[in-house]
């Protein structure tokens, strides 16, 4: 019983600060998004693991994960702080650590040569064809920009190209969560370059790819 009602009021929580934050995206509000924003990744890791407990899923199978939530939590600490430039690139090296532990976790399922190519040639597509052409070269961010962008497609290849031991269902969700991940984080590069508010659709996009993921992890342990 105690179970069913912690994973209830985490999903009300939950639900109500990813209500607020968005909301004061789209308002303009920073107060809003600046309390909620560090409680985002938390809150849904917190709800799909007292869901993982709920349905009596092994937890330390989805510890990687865990781990991972943590350096996303920090890295969305760290983008905060807005005009800070040693911070912003402390932030992406926080989410590219987060990156590299579920790349990792995934690529222990195996993977598969075909995967490998097919993936390769469209991750690798998107990155030359459509995200770097959109820089601004001579923005002294664009290199940063660019080296972030690459590993997001070595993160998409490495997940693409795994087996998930044959899990399908769990293989498109994280498929899906990468590229949300690509989605945002190219907005967020393109706001750094052309200086655009895109706000409310790089937290849904962002918030979008934890939840995926967090499902891929979900059905992964099940």
């Amino acid at each position: 019983m105690f179970e069913f009602v912690l994973t209830a009021i985490l999903c009300i929580v939950t639900a109500a600060l990813i209500a607020i934050h968005l909301y004061g995206c789209r308002c303009g509000n920073p107060r809003c998004r600046r309390y909620t924003k560090p409680f985002l990744v938390p809150s849904m890791t917190a709800l799909t693991f007292s869901l993982m407990n709920l349905k009596g899923i092994s937890l330390p199978s989805a510890l990687p994960f865990l781990i991972a939530m943590g350096f996303y939590t920090l890295g969305d600490i760290l983008l905060m702080q807005d005009g800070s430039t040693p911070l912003f690139l402390s932030g992406m090296v926080a989410f590219v650590v987060g990156h590299i532990v579920i790349a990792v976790s995934f690529l222990g399922t195996g993977t598969k040569i075909v995967y490998i190519l097919v993936s390769s040639l469209i991750w690798f597509a998107i990155l030359l064809f459509l995200f770097f052409p959109r820089l601004d070269e001579r923005n002294r961010m664009t290199p940063y920009l660019k080296a972030y962008g690459t590993m997001i497609a070595l993160y998409g290849i490495t997940v693409t190209a795994s087996t998930f031991n044959g899990n399908i269902p769990s293989h498109v969700l994280a498929v899906c969560g990468v590229a949300m991940f690509g989605i945002s984080d190219s907005m967020i590069a393109l706001r750094v370059t052309d200086g655009k508010d895109r706000s409310t659709k790089v937290m849904a996009t962002y918030i979008l790819a934890v939840a995926l993921l967090l499902s891929s992890a979900f059905l992964m342990a099940d």
